[in-house]
């Protein structure tokens, strides 16, 4: 993975190969929970966009209240 992060911390780019779309999705939400996301983006191995901008930040926000609902869930 390559990252550049400027003094300030925020992270520039992140570019990590996945090996599915539930999985980048998985990383993108787990990334939005420690750094603020500007323009997150998902690409297939051609650079076409599978998922980005504000629908990618609204599946992220679907997927932590669902995974919170299930921790609530079971415990």
């Amino acid at each position: 993975s390559e990252v550049d992060s400027r003094p300030s911390g925020d992270l520039v780019l992140r570019c990590e190969p996945r090996p599915d779309n539930e999985s980048a999705l998985g990383r993108v939400v787990r990334l939005s929970e420690s750094l603020n996301l500007h323009m997150p983006l998902i690409v297939d191995d051609d650079g076409t966009a599978i998922w980005s901008g504000s629908e990618l930040l609204h599946e992220c926000e679907d997927r932590k209240k669902r995974n919170r609902q299930t921790k609530r869930i079971k415990a």
